[in-house]
């Protein structure tokens, strides 16, 4: 992919979700059109999702300074280290 960098959430793999296959079939499809998996995640509302960017080069600290911006500094939003 070329041009802007693109960063999105999508739900993590958990084997216990009634749409753990979908799950597993969205990540592989992403990954097949380039997204990187960054390794992080972020909670939002108790809900856990992956992150995954268009680029090879992750920056978390760029990704938690934008989304300072988004929420208006609202830190309601939780940014970790996957564990998978």
């Amino acid at each position: 992919m070329s041009g802007k960098n693109i960063t999105l959430n999508i739900e993590r793999l958990d084997p216990s979700a009634d749409n753990y296959e979908q799950r597993v079939k969205r990540l592989k499809f992403y990954k097949k059109n380039g997204f990187y998996d960054t390794d992080y995640t972020i909670t939002d509302r108790g809900e856990t999702f992956l992150t995954l960017t268009t680029s090879p080069f992750f920056s978390v600290e760029v990704f938690k300074k934008v989304l300072r911006e988004l929420t208006l500094g609202l830190d309601l939003l939780k940014i970790g280290k996957s564990e998978s």
